[in-house]
């Protein structure tokens, strides 16, 4: 993956997490599409972690 060689711990993923509710909130999504989208960007964010801590 693109961002393999950078470090992806807790605090960028919920900073990345923060920014992208941010965006979502500004879509005006129906609440059950804006549900699935977030599932999804939550899943894509756990699975970009890879330093712990």
């Amino acid at each position: 993956m693109r961002h393999a060689p950078f470090v992806v711990d807790q605090a960028a993923h919920d900073a990345w997490l923060r920014n992208m509710r941010t965006a979502v909130d500004g879509l005006g999504l129906e609440p059950e599409l804006e549900r699935q989208l977030w599932d999804y960007l939550v899943y894509a964010a756990m699975s970009m972690v890879n330093t712990p801590g």
